[in-house]
């Protein structure tokens, strides 16, 4: 079974730096939408997102929005970002949204870290497609009445606080 561990955490997408995803070995970034680069189902970015996806650009890294979310909305997201690349109603976590994803930025999938705050999406289906997957926690949670939402979230949790036990056993 494929691992719902990202190979890597962070609080934000702003925190990671250009150092950091060179250590890392990627030439591109695939970003999620909501939660990690706007807020939940708008079309406002968080602060810092447009910045942090322009400096990335400057130090040389490919950007493409991979979204869920409709086309229409990924597509104007993807303008107010930065006028980057997007693949919208990827279908995270099939493998095609992320071979969609390493076809646009023309880069093979191990050059890729995807970067978003949804394990059973993002995570999930980059490690399928043996990207670098980085999570980050979700800005805020999602008001959704969608009972598998709140489910998974609780899920996450649950592996977070299982992965955080598991680092702290080895530290000793």
């Amino acid at each position: 079974m494929l691992s719902l561990y990202p190979k890597y955490r962070f609080d934000s997408i702003m925190q990671i730096t250009e150092d950091d995803l060179k250590q890392m070995g990627v030439l591109g970034v695939a970003v999620d939408l909501d939660n990690t680069t706007a807020f939940d189902h708008t079309d406002i970015p968080l602060d810092g997102a447009v910045e942090w996806i322009a400096q990335m650009k400057r130090a040389g890294f490919k950007v493409l929005l991979l979204s869920n979310a409709d086309k229409k909305r990924a597509q104007r997201l993807a303008k107010v970002l930065g006028d980057i690349d997007f693949v919208g109603l990827a279908c995270k976590p099939l493998l095609s949204a992320y071979i969609r994803a390493s076809s646009a930025l023309r880069l093979r999938h191990h050059q890729i870290a995807m970067i978003g705050d949804q394990v059973f999406t993002d995570v999930y289906g980059a490690n399928l497609a043996g990207m670098v997957s980085i999570y980050v926690k979700p800005f805020a949670m999602e008001e959704r009445s969608v009972r598998s939402f709140k489910f998974r979230r609780g899920l996450e949790k649950k592996l977070f606080d299982r992965m955080d036990t598991k680092a702290a056993k080895k530290q000793k």
